[in-house]
């Protein structure tokens, strides 16, 4: 659904302890409640991890201790697309280990940026 925006608003933070990591996919937080323009994945972790927005497909690798941003609006301002390009609401977010458990107690997270009309 296309959502007309003047300002940037973080969401939720989602987060999934490394200690309840496995090697199978599990939801990381909730799904979203606005259209996310900007993702930003935080691997606090000891171990690679396979993020994915779909259960029964690998997407991204996220190595040990790094991080990625995922801006999917930045060059649609004034475009046709502006608005619309956006991960969906209830999109989830998954997360596996590839090879290892998370040993360091340490956390996956994910920020999202939503646009909004509220200042």
């Amino acid at each position: 659904m296309y959502m007309a925006s003047f300002v940037a608003q973080f969401d939720s933070l989602r987060y999934k302890l490394g200690a309840t990591i496995t090697n199978v996919y599990s939801m990381i937080g909730t799904p979203l409640l606005y259209p996310a323009r900007l993702v930003m994945i935080d691997n606090l972790t000891n171990a690679d991890l396979l993020i994915t927005t779909n259960s029964n497909l690998d997407q991204m690798v996220i190595p040990a201790s790094t991080g990625r941003v995922i801006d999917v609006t930045s060059n649609t301002f004034n475009t046709n697309m502006s608005g619309i390009f956006t991960f969906p609401i209830g999109t989830a977010f998954y997360v596996k280990w590839i090879a290892g458990v998370p040993t360091n107690g340490k956390s996956v997270y994910i920020s999202v940026i939503y646009g909004s009309e509220q200042q």
